[in-house]
């Protein structure tokens, strides 16, 4: 089968596209023939600067349809279509971005048949991100102010709709005119520019300040997420690498701050599994709740360009790599 690995860390032409013998899945594991893949920023930093074991497939979200069950499997069938994630977060030498992938039930959830390949092969990280910051992390309801972070984005898309229906008011930032447009077209109520002052603009519009903030770039946005807080705000960080903010003020506040991970879904008892957030996200893909945009696709032959790219500031929603 074809898959698209790398055998040490580098720029996005580190990854080839090579010949590897296919999977067998063992007794809790689905062999799945891929008919999409997800690309993902956690894919291309783990490319950037290694793994731990190489040669490694790189990708973590797909969707496809059972080829095989191994013997202990009981709720997959062969010809199934599925979809998961989880790839990265369990540390497999084998990801997405290939033609047939072995993968634990507990990574997994039933595609519903309304549900496309494209969509629920992007679903995976940027659903499972969204649910557990909004839903697991926090009481989010109708008398409720959400900001979210880059609202036009992966995890953004997905949390203006999640957000909006737990009733809550939806504000969103965006990088430029048409992630604004974006970002509405998702559902925000108010989408501010970070060209301007977005702190003095969520202040007017959000005058005893957000309850709620996801923000997937904590690094840049922290002092403005004390900012714009209200007291007891919830503040779900999905990558807080060299965030600086005012600690007074933080904890004058009474902030909580959460830090999103999708690994102790695999290992901890006392948390919800993959599949079981999976299994939600599906209801709300099937009934028209959440829908997933992927507005570029690419080529296995093309993986180099796709970690280029979703490392930019271009992609709106997501976007996918076809298999087959």
């Amino acid at each position: 089968m074809r898959a698209v690995r790398y055998h040490e860390s580098g720029p996005p032409d580190a990854l080839r596209l090579e010949d590897v013998p296919r999977p067998v899945p063992g007794p809790y594991e689905l062999l799945v023939a891929v008919h999409t893949a997800g690309v993902n920023p956690v894919d291309a930093k783990y490319r950037a600067r290694g793994h731990d074991r190489t040669p490694k497939t790189t990708g973590s979200d797909f969707a496809g349809v059972v080829e095989a069950a191994g013997d202990s499997v009981k709720e997959y069938e062969v010809g199934d279509r599925v979809f998961g994630t989880g790839f990265y977060s369990a540390g497999f030498r084998q990801g997405s971005f290939a033609e047939y992938v072995t993968v634990p039930t507990n990574m997994v959830a039933a595609l519903p048949p309304s549900v496309s390949f494209e969509e629920g092969g992007a679903a995976g990280i940027v659903g499972t991100t969204a649910w557990l910051g909004l839903i697991e992390r926090t009481d989010l309801g109708p008398v409720d102010a959400c900001l979210i972070h880059g609202g036009a984005g992966g995890v953004g898309h997905v949390g203006v709709q999640l957000a909006k229906a737990s009733g809550a008011s939806v504000l969103a930032t965006a990088g430029s005119p048409d992630r604004v447009s974006a970002a509405k077209e998702f559902g925000a109520d108010d989408v501010f520019d970070y060209t301007d002052d977005v702190t003095d603009a969520v202040g007017r519009a959000c005058p005893g300040g957000v309850d709620v903030i996801l923000d997937p770039r904590y690094a840049e946005n922290a002092q403005m997420d004390v900012d714009v807080a209200g007291f007891g705000a919830d503040v779900i960080v999905i990558d807080g690498d060299g965030s600086s903010i005012d600690g007074p003020q933080a904890r004058g506040k009474h902030l909580q701050v959460h830090m999103l991970s999708m690994t102790p879904l695999l290992v901890r008892d006392d948390l919800p599994t993959l599949s079981f957030v999976l299994r939600k996200l599906a209801r709300l893909l099937a009934d028209g709740t959440l829908s997933i945009t992927v507005s570029r696709t690419y080529d296995l032959e093309d993986a180099a360009t796709a970690h280029h790219d979703v490392m930019g500031e271009n992609i709106v929603g997501k976007a996918a790599v076809t298999v087959r």
